[in-house]
C-alpha cells in the first residue's frame, strides 16, 4: 500500500461512525455494517484487521461468489501487505482458502496450486501463528480432517536428530508424495544416496535433507529451477495432501480457528443462499455418481457439511457482517459511502468533478495501477483546462472500485474506472515448478542429436570407455548403417539436441562421407544470399527520404491511456521504436513479432492513430476477410471517442458500398482503410497514404508480395506476425532488418484454466452450457474430416440446446469464411473444427475450447490452439480430452501435463516451442528455409546464419555485433590425457539425463568460478564427491590453466607430466621474459625435467618429487596418497605459469616464482 493510500485511510479513521465501529469491535460485539459501496467494505475490513490484530489471533473474511472473493483478496492484499510505513500501518500476510474448482464427486483432484493454498492456511492455523485468511464460502462446505488427525499424520524433522531414512521414504509415499528422479513440483520427493529432496505442500521452496546413516546432518531449502540450496532450515514439518483418506473426514475449517477468532462475512444472506444452492447441486451429482458406481460413492453428508450445520459452527465466533442492505441480525453500524462514476475516458468530466469536489471541501485521490499509467494520467490532467488551484492527489495503488466516503469528505477514483477498463485479478501465492521445462530440456536415449562435425545421429545413452588405466563416460551415438561414435567430455559441446518441426523425423547421416559438410556449406550459401538481399534493401531504404511524423500530441496520450490492459515492457519498448522510426525522415520498414494476445494490434493501432494525427491515411492489409472484419471492429471500438474515420473493404459489403468507400478514400474522407489484398487493386487510390500496416505477410502470394515491395519503398511500413521469431535470429539480423520482438504478455491477463480428462459426456455437457449460459461461445476441435459430422451429431445429442456449425480445410475458402462470419456474429454457439482454427481466427467471445484426442497433438499445436481462447476479460477454459493416463505413452502424458501446468501466457513455455520458432524463421527468411532447418537442426542453423550475416556485414563495412551463438568450439582447446578414472559414477548421480546435463555444463565452462559453482552444486545435491568426480574436476581445472597459457596437450601418468606447446605458440611464449624466468627457475631448482622440440611442437616433461625424469626411475618412497594429489601438483605448476607470483611444487620444498 502506498503512502497516498495510507493518507486517505487516515482521513477516514477519525470519523464518528468508524470510531464507533472500532469501539464495538474491541468490545467483542457482533456487528452488521450497512451502507458500504465500492471498495469501502474492504477498506473498513483492513482497518478492522489492524485494530483486531493483537486481540484476535485469527481473522477470516468470507465471500460467496468468486468475483467478490477475488476482489476482497486483491484489495486486502493491496491494503495490508504493501505498507509504505511499518510504524503507522504494519504489513500483514494474507492467506487464501479457495474453492477446489472441481465438480462434486469428480474423480479428478484439485490442482496442486489450490491444494497448496488450502494446505498453507491449515498449517498456519495449526501452528498457532496469527493469520488473516480470505475464504470462498463454498470451500468451507467440504469436510476436512480434524486438526488433531492432520497433526497425527505429519512428519517433524530437526537438524541433529535421528529418523530412519528408509522409513521416511515409505512415510512420504503414504502421505501422497510421488517419488521422482528430480524434485520439480510440489508433492514429489527424490532420493540420492544419503540425501532426500522433498517438496512439501504449502512451502515456497522444496527442502533438501542430508543424512549420515539415520542422523540428520542438515536441512536446506533449494531452488526448484537451479536445484541449488538457498538457505539453511533448523526444522521442517511435512503434512499429507488433505485429500488422503477422504472417507474418514469429519472436521471443518472452523475447527482450526482460535476460539477468539473474528469472522467478517460479506453479504451473509448471499452466502446462505449460495450454500443452499450448492447443497442441492451436490445432491444431484451424488445421485448421478451413485447410478454410475453404486458401491464406491460416499453419501454426500459424509463429504460436505449441511449449510445450516456449518452456519451454526460459525456462530461461536465474533461476527462482522458487511450488508449493503439492512442487516437484521446484529447491532447496526451505518456508513455513508457511495460508488463513484465510471468516466469511460471522458477526462473533461473528471476534471470538472475534481473542481466540484474541491469547491464542496472534498479531497480527491486518484489511484493508478502502475507508474506508466500514473505518468500518462498526471500529464493528461495537468493542462490549462484544469484550474491551477485544483486539489487532488495521484499515486500508485490498486483497489477494485473507487468510492465516496461522505463523513471524511473523501473521493477515491481508480484509473481503470476513469477509462472504463475491467480490473483484472492478481495471481496469489503461485508455487514454483520446473517440471515441464526440465522434461523438454533433458536429453534422453532415443532422442535425435546433431554433431557439428558428423551430422544427425540417434543418442543411445552414456557408456563407459576405458583406455589403458583411464575410464570416462562418453555419449554413444548411432549413425546410418548402425555406425557408432563415442563422444568424450571435451567434445560434448559439439553435440546438440535436434530441433526440427514437430512430426518431421530427421534422416541419419553416414559417418566417413563428405555429405554432411556439403549440406552445411549449401545451407550457409543460401542463408548468405538471403542476408545479401536483406542488407542491400536495408541500405537502399536508409538512403531514401520519407515523411517525418510530428511528436505525440495530447490526444495521442489520451488514446494510449484508455488501453484496457497495462502496457507490458515490450509494448512500451516497441511503441517507442515505432514512433522513433515514424518521426525520422527515413521510411520505416519494421517487423513486429509477438504471440497471440501479446498486444501487437494495440501497438499497430497507436501507430495508425499517430499517422491520422498528421492527416496521413493508413492502409491495414490482412490475409483474410474474417481478419479484416475483426480488425475493423477492434479499431472502431478503440477509437470511438476520437475523430477518426475507419472503413473496411470486404466481400461482405455490396458493390455499391465498396464503390462509395473507394470514393471517400480518394477524397480523403477515410483515415484508416482495412482490407485483404483487394487494397492492392488499381482502383484503390489513397489521397495521402502515410502508413502501411501488413498483418501476417507470409500468408500473401508472390504477386501480392511484389506489389507490397514497391509500396513499402515509398511509405512507412509496419509488418505484424504472430509466429515467434527466435531471439537468435533477431540478434543475428541486427543491421539487416528492423525487428521488434514482443515476448511478454499482459501481466494481468487471466490464465486459461486447463484440464486433462477422458471423453466424458457430463463434463462436455457442463462445459458447453456453462459457456453458453454466460453469453459465450465454444470451439470443439476434432481433427479428422472423415468423422467430424458424426462427432457433431453426438455433441448435438449431448447438448440439444446448443447451435453447432462445422468448419474444416476441405471446404472452399468462401464456405469457411461464411461459417466463421456467422459464428462471429453469434448465429452458432459451438464451432466444431479441425486445426484450421489454429491461425487467423480471433474471436474474443470464445472462451472455452475442447480438444478431442489431445494426446495426438504436438506441444506447439496444443499451445497454439489454447491461445485461441482467453482473449477477453473473462476466465477461459481449455479441456484436453485424451485416453486414460494408464494407456498413454510417457511422452504424450508429459506433453499434456506440460500444457496443463503452464497455463500462463509467456510462462517460460516457448522453451518447448521450437516448432513455432522454425515456422517464424521460415516466414522471415523464406519458406524453403524450413527444409534446411529440418536437415541440420535449429541450433546449428542459427549458428550458420550468424556466421553468414557476420561475413556479409563485414563485406559491406557494417559493424558486426557481439556473437550470441558462435559455432561451438571446445572452450578449453587443450587435450588432456590422464591415467586415472574421470567420470560421474552411477551410484552418485543415478539419473542418466542428469549426468548428461552435468557433463554438458562441465564441457562448456568459461571460468574457474563456473567450475567451482558446479563442484558446489554437486556437493550440495548429491553429497561428498567420490574420487572419480574429484579427479574429473581437477583435470578440468588443469585444462583450464593450461589452455590459458597456450598448451595444446597435457599428459599425466603415475610418475611425470608432459606439457606440449603448439609450434605457433613456441616463439610467442619462449620470447616472453616471464616464461623464460619461470622455466629458468624450474631448471635451476632441479635437473628433474626434460625438453623435447620437433618441427611441430615443444614438450616440457617434469617428474614428480619421487621420480627422476632423466634417469627414468623412482628415487623416493614419499608417494602421494591419491591420484587427486598428483593432479593437484600438476594444477599448481600450470597455475603458477599464469600467476605473477606463485608457489611452484616440484621438489619437497616450494620454489618461489616471480
Amino acid at each position: 500500500m502506498s503512502i497516498m493510500v495510507l493518507s486517505f485511510i487516515e482521513k477516514i479513521l477519525p470519523t464518528p461512525n468508524v470510531h464507533h465501529f472500532l469501539q464495538q469491535l474491541q468490545s467483542r460485539n457482533n456487528l452488521s455494517v450497512e451502507g458500504l459501496w465500492g471498495s469501502s467494505d474492504n477498506v473498513l475490513s483492513a482497518i478492522a484487521v489492524q485494530h483486531a490484530w493483537h486481540s484476535h489471533k485469527h481473522i477470516v473474511l468470507i465471500a460467496a461468489e468468486f468475483e467478490k472473493y477475488s476482489n476482497v483478496l486483491d484489495d486486502l492484499t493491496e491494503l495490508l501487505t504493501t505498507s509504505g510505513d511499518q510504524e503507522r500501518w504494519p504489513e500483514r500476510k494474507i492467506l487464501c482458502y479457495p474453492d477446489n474448482e472441481i465438480l462434486p464427486y469428480d474423480v479428478k483432484e484439485p490442482s496442486l496450486a489450490i491444494v497448496n493454498l488450502r494446505q498453507e492456511c491449515l498449517e498456519t492455523l495449526m501452528s498457532g501463528a496469527p493469520a488473516v485468511i480470505v475464504a470462498h464460502a463454498r470451500a468451507l462446505l467440504k469436510k476436512i480432517p480434524k486438526p488433531e488427525k492432520l497433526k497425527s499424520y505429519h512428519i517433524e524433522l530437526k537438524t541433529g536428530s535421528a529418523f530412519d531414512f528408509v522409513y521416511l521414504t515409505e512415510l512420504l509415499a503414504g502421505l501422497g508424495f510421488e517419488k521422482q528422479d528430480v524434485v520439480d513440483q510440489v508433492g514429489t520427493f527424490a532420493v540420492r544416496g544419503g540425501i532426500l529432496d522433498v517438496y512439501p505442500f504449502a512451502r515456497e521452496n522444496p527442502i533438501r535433507i542430508e543424512f549420515f546413516g539415520n542422523d540428520i546432518e542438515s536441512i536446506r531449502e533449494f531452488d526448484v529451477m537451479s536445484q541449488r540450496s538457498v538457505g539453511m532450515v533448523d526444522a521442517i514439518n511435512i503434512y499429507p495432501k488433505s485429500e488422503i483418506g477422504a472417507e474418514t473426514f469429519d472436521g471443518s475449517f472452523f475447527d482450526y480457528l482460535d476460539p477468539k477468532a473474528l469472522i467478517i462475512a460479506y453479504e451473509p444472506d448471499m452466502i446462505a443462499a449460495k450454500n443452499e444452492e450448492y447443497w442441492e447441486e451436490v445432491k444431484k451429482y451424488y445421485e448421478k455418481a451413485r447410478h454410475q458406481n453404486d458401491a464406491g460413492v460416499l453419501l454426500y453428508e459424509d463429504v460436505y457439511w449441511p449449510p445450516d450445520e456449518l452456519h451454526g459452527r460459525r456462530q461461536s465466533f465474533q461476527q462482522i457482517h458487511h450488508c449493503r442492505i439492512s442487516g437484521k441480525v446484529f447491532e447496526r453500524v451505518t456508513m455513508a459511502t457511495r460508488t463513484t462514476e465510471v468516466f469511460n475516458g471522458h477526462l473533461k468530466l473528471l476534471r470538472e468533478k475534481i473542481v466540484d469536489n474541491r469547491s464542496a471541501g472534498w479531497m480527491t485521490y486518484i489511484l493508478c495501477n502502475n507508474s506508466g499509467q500514473l505518468e500518462r494520467l498526471d500529464e493528461l490532467l495537468d493542462t490549462e483546462q484544469t484550474a491551477s488551484g485544483v486539489d487532488y492527489k495521484i499515486g500508485i495503488g490498486e483497489l477494485h472500485e473507487g468510492f465516496y466516503f461522505d463523513d471524511s469528505r473523501t473521493a477515491i477514483y481508480t484509473d481503470h474506472q476513469i477509462f472504463g477498463r475491467i480490473k483484472r485479478h492478481r495471481p496469489h501465492r503461485r508455487f514454483k515448478s520446473a517440471q515441464a521445462l526440465r522434461h523438454v530440456r533433458s536429453l534422453k536415449p532415443g532422442d535425435y542429436v546433431v554433431h557439428v562435425d558428423h551430422g544427425i545421429a540417434k543418442y543411445i545413452g552414456l557408456e563407459k570407455v576405458t583406455s589403458g588405466e583411464h575410464t570416462e563416460e562418453c555419449l554413444k551415438l548411432i549413425y546410418q548403417n548402425g555406425d557408432k561414435l563415442f563422444v568424450p567430455l571435451e567434445h560434448f559441446m559439439r553435440v546438440q539436441k535436434f530441433s526440427g518441426e514437430e512430426g518431421v523425423e530427421p534422416k541419419l547421416n553416414k559417418l566417413g562421407t563428405a555429405d554432411w559438410e556439403k549440406l552445411k556449406a549449401r545451407t550457409k550459401k543460401t542463408i548468405k544470399d538471403i542476408a545479401q538481399d536483406l542488407i542491400k534493401l536495408y541500405a537502399e531504404r536508409q538512403s531514401k527520404k520519407g515523411y517525418a511524423f510530428a511528436e505525440d500530441s495530447t490526444i495521442q496520450y489520451e488514446l494510449e491511456a484508455s488501453f484496457e490492459f497495462e502496457d507490458t515492457p515490450d509494448q512500451t519498448k516497441v511503441t517507442a521504436e515505432i514512433k522513433k522510426d515514424m518521426e525520422s525522415d527515413t521510411p520505416m520498414d519494421r517487423l513486429v513479432c509477438g504471440d497471440v494476445g501479446y498486444g501487437k494490434t494495440e501497438v499497430a493501432l497507436r501507430a495508425a492513430f499517430k499517422s491520422v494525427q498528421d492527416s496521413k491515411q493508413v492502409a491495414l492489409l490482412v490475409p483474410t476477410t474474417i481478419l479484416a472484419e475483426q480488425h475493423f471492429e477492434t479499431f472502431s471500438e478503440r477509437m470511438k471517442e476520437f475523430p477518426v474515420r475507419i472503413d473496411v473493404l470486404s466481400r461482405f459489403k455490396s458493390t455499391k458500398q465498396q464503390k462509395e468507400a473507394l470514393e471517400k478514400l480518394q477524397r480523403g474522407e477515410t483515415d484508416i482503410l482495412i482490407g485483404t489484398h483487394r487494397l492492392l487493386s488499381k482502383d484503390v487510390i489513397f489521397k495521402d497514404l502515410g502508413l502501411l500496416i501488413i498483418d501476417e505477410e507470409q500468408r500473401f502470394g508472390v504477386v501480392h508480395k511484389e506489389k507490397l515491395k514497391k509500396l513499402r519503398a515509398t511509405v512507412d511500413t509496419l509488418t505484424l506476425t504472430a509466429t515467434p521469431i527466435p531471439r537468435t535470429l533477431n540478434f543475428s539480423l541486427m543491421g539487416a532488418r528492423d525487428l521488434s520482438i514482443m515476448n511478454t504478455p499482459p501481466h494481468d491477463r487471466l490464465p486459461v484454466k486447463t484440464e486433462i480428462t477422458v471423453f466424458d459426456e457430463r463434463l462436455i455437457h457442463d462445459a458447453i452450457l456453462q459457456e453458453i449460459d454466460r453469453g459465450g461461445q465454444v470451439y470443439y476441435v476434432h481433427n479428422r474430416v472423415q468423422s467430424i459430422e458424426r462427432v457433431t451429431d453426438t455433441l448435438r445429442q449431448i447438448v440439444p440446446r446448443a447451435r453447432f456449425a462445422i468448419v474444416h480445410g476441405q471446404m472452399t475458402p468462401h464456405a469457411i469464411e461464411n461459417v466463421v462470419h456467422d459464428f462471429m456474429h453469434r448465429k452458432y454457439d459451438v464451432l466444431v473444427a479441425t486445426t484450421i482454427i489454429e491461425n487467423g481466427i480471433d474471436i474474443p467471445n470464445v472462451n472455452t475450447i475442447i480438444i478431442d484426442q489431445a494426446h495426438q497433438y504436438g506441444l506447439a499445436q496444443l499451445y497454439q490452439l489454447r491461445g485461441r481462447v482467453g482473449r477477453s476479460t473473462r476466465q477461459a477454459y481449455c479441456y484436453l480430452l485424451s485416453l486414460p493416463f494408464g494407456m498413454l505413452a510417457k511422452d504424450s502424458l508429459k506433453r499434456l501435463q506440460a500444457i496443463e501446468e503452464f497455463t500462463d501466457l509467456g510462462s517460460g513455455f516457448l522453451i518447448a516451442m521450437r516448432d513455432l520458432e522454425i515456422r517464424g524463421a521460415g516466414n522471415l527468411l523464406g519458406s524453403e528455409q524450413s527444409g534446411f532447418i529440418n536437415s541440420v537442426g535449429f541450433e546449428l542453423y542459427c549458428q550458420l546464419l550468424e556466421e553468414a550475416v557476420a561475413e556479409v556485414k563485414t563485406e559491406h563495412n557494417i559493424p558486426v555485433t557481439d556473437r550470441l551463438f558462435a559455432t561451438p568450439q571446445p572452450v578449453l582447446q587443450t587435450h588432456m590425457e590422464v591415467y586415472c578414472n574421470t567420470y560421474i559414477p552411477e551410484d552418485y548421480v543415478n539419473v542418466q539425463s542428469e549426468r548428461v546435463r552435468i557433463y554438458k555444463e562441465l564441457s562448456e565452462i568459461r571460468s574457474i568460478e563456473s567450475l567451482q559453482a558446479i563442484e558446489k552444486e554437486l556437493s550440495d545435491r548429491f553429497g561428498t564427491l567420490p574420487d572419480e568426480v574429484k579427479n574429473l574436476l581437477m583435470t578440468l581445472e588443469i585444462k583450464w590453466y593450461a589452455a590459458q597459457f597456450g598448451f595444446e596437450r597435457v599428459v599425466v601418468d603415475e610418475h611425470k607430466y608432459a606439457l606440449t606447446f603448439d609450434q605457433r605458440m613456441i616463439t610467442e611464449k619462449t620470447e616472453s621474459d616471464r616464461f623464460r624466468n619461470k622455466m629458468n627457475k624450474v631448471m635451476a631448482a632441479s635437473d628433474n625435467f626434460k625438453l623435447h622440440q620437433t618441427e611441430k611442437n615443444l614438450t616440457v616433461t617434469i617428474g614428480f618429487p619421487w621420480y627422476h625424469v632423466q634417469k627414468a626411475k623412482i628415487i623416493s618412497d614419499d608417494l602421494p596418497v591419491s591420484d587427486w594429489e598428483r593432479l593437484a601438483m600438476v594444477r599448481n605448476f600450470v597455475q603458477s605459469l599464469e600467476a605473477s607470483r606463485e608457489t611452484l611444487m616440484i621438489e619437497k620444498e616450494p620454489i618461489a616464482i616471480n
